[in-house]
């Protein structure tokens, strides 16, 4: 069982980079994040704190892990919520 983020906490997070709204991505989710001048941004939306995989950044397109009920609020730590495309040199 994974511990919520308190929602006095949960309200306070804002991404690390730009400073923007993040949403909740619940476990096991797939995130496609929309392109960053279509994204809607909400403060909290999605499933209860308690079946978080991680904190969305759509603008950044970063997703933060959330471990034990702790938001991981680290860029070293994030990941991409899309897959990134090979340079030439990787093909």
């Amino acid at each position: 069982m994974t511990v919520p983020i308190p929602a006095t906490i949960r309200q306070l997070l804002a991404c690390p980079r730009c400073h923007g709204a993040l949403r909740d991505e619940p476990a096991g989710a797939a995130s496609t994040a929309p392109s960053p001048s279509s994204a809607t941004l909400s403060t909290h939306s999605g499933p209860p704190a308690s079946e978080h995989a991680g904190l969305v950044c759509d603008a950044c397109q970063l997703r933060f892990p959330v471990r034990d009920g702790i938001p991981v609020m680290l860029l070293d730590q994030a990941t991409p919520t899309y897959l990134p495309v090979p340079s030439p040199k990787d093909r």
